[in-house]
């Protein structure tokens, strides 16, 4: 199995080849469809991270954590992270959007980041919208 810094590079190039896939509520086939969540199962279950089954995740209809209050998709990313407080390339960073921390993202360099999103899976920068001023939670899924 790999190292922590070989499994780094690895969920780095995992996350880049998924770039253009396209966003879809429930998917998670790459160059299909995918959405947040299960872009983050896909991309760490295919470098050999344990993650939850697919087969097991809810399913978050568009627009879901703007109105309810709790957390509902971050104990399933803390399910195989743990949180860091210095985001390295291969981690997660997970945003309050609404009531909770419902959008997650893989770290490139921070502040570059990939994540699913309507249209497609892309690149972003922590400070383009939607993410201005958002709260944020850096997670690792390379447990000490």
């Amino acid at each position: 199995m790999f190292q922590y810094a070989d499994q780094r590079l690895a969920a780095v190039v995992e996350a880049k080849s998924w770039i253009g896939t396209r966003f879809a509520e429930g998917a998670c086939v790459k160059g299909i469809g995918v959405d947040c969540g299960r872009f983050l199962v896909g991309v760490f279950s295919a470098i050999g991270i344990a993650t939850p089954e697919l087969k097991t995740l809810p399913h978050f209809p568009h627009g879901w954590f703007l109105h309810k209050t709790g957390e509902d998709y971050l104990p399933i990313v803390q399910a195989f992270t743990e949180v860091t407080e210095e985001p390295l390339p291969g981690d997660i960073v997970m945003f309050r959007i609404g009531r909770q921390f419902a959008h997650g993202g893989i770290i490139i360099k921070w502040p570059q980041i990939i994540h699913a999103v309507d249209p497609m899976v892309q690149y972003a920068l922590e400070y383009q919208i939607p993410f201005v001023g958002k709260d944020r939670l850096f997670l690792t899924p390379f447990k000490s």
